[in-house]
């Protein structure tokens, strides 16, 4: 009779035991999986961003500023959003100047912000 009640309690313990490390497993994937995506997407926003900016400097070397500034959110914009990626206008105007800043570190000779 002891004998059963104590494994009655073992198995208990183990049940009990094994719902805690699931549920921990699971908190811990939800918050690696939330953190990868926002990575990716940061990723695929700056490479939007830079590929805009390449393509404007090369393209269009004597427009003015502005109509770069145009040409390069537009092309990021149209490239999101074939990705389904959807972000603040700001986010992709700050996306963009930053490429500016690391294309202009990098032609002087500094280190690339991160």
């Amino acid at each position: 009779m002891l004998e059963t009640i104590w494994t009655s309690f073992i198995n208990k313990i183990a049940a009990d035991l094994v719902t805690v490390i699931v549920s921990v497993l699971l908190v811990l994937y939800a918050m690696i999986k939330a953190r990868v995506f926002s990575w990716i997407k940061n990723e695929m926003i700056r490479k939007a961003a830079e590929e805009g900016f390449a393509l404007v400097e090369q393209r269009f070397t004597d427009a003015y500023k502005e109509d770069k500034f145009d040409r390069a959110f537009a092309y990021t914009s149209e490239k999101l959003a074939r990705w389904k990626i959807k972000i603040p206008d700001k986010e992709i105007e700050a996306a963009i100047e930053k490429a500016v800043v690391d294309y202009n570190a990098k032609k002087a000779g500094g280190k690339v912000a991160s």
